[in-house]
């Protein structure tokens, strides 16, 4: 197998791992089903790690850099959509920023012409939000999992991510506790549940403020962002994730956690 056809092996079984965890995640389906799905996530997640390639941590800083060197688009209404799994929930923020004037323009694989010319990108894709990133756009990034993986690194960017569900209780984990070895060990019992409907919808708002100049980050904001930091020197020696999408030499991105989250978060 070559090394392009061994990261798309990778990249397959994880994302599959990634939707069989989702349903483990419903409280709907029996306990014996859920466990099944559970066991069938983690040996996908499994499979994936043996194919993955050796970590090279993303380059954060030199993402950073990139933002400032790319011209921004001032005066443009062009919103570039590319929500793969969320089309159930994403429908009121959608509807929010037609009326506050973005014209929408949905694609589920955008190009480099197309994030160039956008505003900004609403997407529940890690690859998009790191795309439009180093094509200088910020992104609204919705329904994401992990909050190193996921943390925005342009300045306008903005994250919410999914609930984490503790499979063996049904408890919600707390966004905090999401940042500690514990969680991370334990991530073979726990689900995801997507983000209601009214969340996204605040998300939204919040980045319609940013980009149009009218937000102002929150003390609870830059607490967290202050927290993702202090907790990754303990992390990166033990969880992949976190050496590979961890803070840059002390950065993790001069974006934020969506308010709605921040709030309870720290």
């Amino acid at each position: 197998m070559t090394p392009r056809h061994t990261t798309v092996a990778a990249g397959f079984w994880r994302e599959l791992a990634y939707e069989v965890r989702r349903h483990a995640g419903d409280e709907r389906l029996p306990l014996p089903l859920r466990t099944r799905l559970r066991d069938m996530a983690q040996r996908a997640l499994d499979r994936s790690a043996r194919l993955t390639p050796p970590l090279q941590p993303y380059p954060r800083r030199r993402v950073r850099h990139a933002i400032d060197t790319v011209p921004a688009v001032m005066d443009g209404v062009l919103v570039v959509v590319a929500v793969r799994r969320s089309t159930d929930s994403i429908g009121a923020a959608l509807a929010f920023l037609r009326k506050s004037g973005w014209q929408l323009v949905e694609m589920r694989e955008p190009d480099a012409a197309a994030l160039a010319g956008a505003r900004f990108v609403v997407t529940d894709a890690l690859d998009v939000q790191r795309a439009a990133a180093e094509a200088g756009r910020p992104s609204l990034a919705v329904n994401l999992d992990d909050a190193f993986r996921a943390y925005p690194i342009h300045p306008d960017g903005v994250c919410a991510l999914r609930h984490a569900i503790d499979l063996d209780t049904g408890r919600v984990v707390p966004i905090g506790e999401r940042l500690t070895e514990g969680y991370y060990r334990n991530l073979r019992n726990i689900g995801f549940r997507p983000l209601r409907e009214s969340e996204i919808l605040d998300a939204a708002r919040e980045m319609h403020a940013g980009v149009t100049g009218a937000w102002q980050e929150r003390e609870v904001q830059r607490r967290f962002r202050a927290r993702l930091l202090a907790a990754a020197p303990a992390l990166v020696p033990r969880v992949p994730t976190v050496a590979e999408w961890g803070p840059d030499e002390g950065f993790i991105g001069d974006g934020r956690l969506a308010a709605f989250q921040a709030e309870g978060a720290v």
